[in-house]
């Protein structure tokens, strides 16, 4: 059997010189950063990317008489006014 190829072929080598995992290549984003949230559909339709947004919950449910549950989503309010229901987050 240990005459087989294998899958797995062992790199010779050691960790990098300071013992720490290296960073995947290119840039990831600063946290904590303000970025605002536009429409890309709208960029698409009309050529204007829009932000104004509406929160709202889908999938909620009756226990007792009182919603419950669901999932928080923001949907483009200028689309909706359009008849489309575009989900930004």
């Amino acid at each position: 059997m240990a005459d087989e190829l294998s899958r797995f072929r062992v790199i010779e080598g050691g960790p990098a010189e300071d013992g720490k995992p290296k960073r995947a290549g290119g840039r990831a984003p600063a946290k904590g950063r303000i970025e605002m949230l536009l429409c890309h559909v709208c960029k698409v339709d009309i050529g204007v990317a829009t932000a104004t947004t509406l929160e709202v919950k889908t999938g909620r449910m009756l226990k007792d008489g009182k919603p419950q549950g669901g999932t928080k989503r923001l949907i483009c309010v200028e689309c909706l006014s359009r008849g489309k229901v575009t989900h930004l987050i």
